[in-house]
């Protein structure tokens, strides 16, 4: 009868409806850890365990979504992951070999893009304010493309490394505007020297480094310098010789690449 056809057609327009909502909200399918709409809160600083149960092979299962937000533009948020290619001294081991993309608030402009490795250097994201939204992928080319892993993220200002006399840190510059840095304890009277090894100078060391930078010297202030956007530092150091407490080393690079930093002192 005619109002039976009727009714069997607002059902399937029903029915595809919420289907459609399904896919417009982003509800989590499969083995999903959050979802575009719905995903997961990041706290600053602290590891997020994941798992991934199935790898990418179509776009749409076993994609987890996380989300954080970058108060702002001048301070650098870095993202960190432990997965089966990279994972230092995290426990337990991870299993899965993931794929991290970094959009900002629309969810389509990309931070930085389908990146493998995450843990050491950690991938920066500088100069942005807003919310941040992590998507998660497995290797879908390699064999350890399911398994779990763990992510956070944290400010620059809680990774300031601190360096150990006549000892050198190799690093990496992901961004052009990105900044590292560093800090270590002086006392006046004492001789200390900046070195660093940049694609600029270097030396004989190994190995050789591929980002040109510039290194400026603050006191325990942060405002008060002591040198400032100094281009090079291998041959001839720079040396600080009359101050008494934190020195803060900042980084920053004409390109992008790796470099070596450190402090002498007798």
């Amino acid at each position: 009868m005619k109002h039976k056809t009727f009714a069997k057609a607002g059902m399937a327009a029903l029915a595809l409806s919420f289907f459609m909502m399904i896919a417009l909200t982003g509800c989590p399918m499969d083995g999903e850890t959050g979802s575009p709409g719905n995903p997961v809160t990041l706290t600053g600083g602290e590891w997020t365990s994941g798992r991934i149960s199935e790898p990418d092979k179509d776009g749409n299962r076993d994609i987890n979504w996380y989300t954080f937000t970058a108060a702002s533009a001048d301070k650098i948020y870095r993202i960190q992951w432990a997965d089966a290619g990279q994972y230092g001294a995290y426990t337990p081991v991870p299993m899965c070999d993931i794929f991290v993309t970094a959009y900002q608030s629309d969810k389509s402009t990309v931070l930085f893009s389908s990146t493998d490795q995450g843990f050491s250097p950690a991938r920066a994201i500088p100069r942005y304010a807003g919310t941040v939204y992590l998507k998660v992928a497995g290797a879908y080319s390699f064999s350890n493309s399911t398994g779990t892993y763990a992510i956070k993220y944290y400010e620059e200002g809680d990774a300031i490394v601190s360096l150990s006399a006549n000892t050198w840190v190799n690093a990496r510059l992901d961004e052009s505007s990105e900044e590292d840095m560093y800090t270590f304890t002086a006392q006046a009277g004492t001789t200390y020297g900046i070195q660093w090894a940049d694609s600029d100078q270097y030396g004989a060391y190994i190995p050789v480094p591929t980002c040109d930078i510039r290194v400026t010297a603050y006191q325990s202030d942060r405002a008060t310098v002591l040198f400032s956007l100094t281009d090079s530092g291998f041959t001839t150091p720079k040396t600080i010789t009359s101050y008494t407490g934190i020195v803060y080393l900042k980084v920053v690079g004409y390109n992008t690449g790796t470099y070596a930093i450190r402090y002498t002192s007798p």
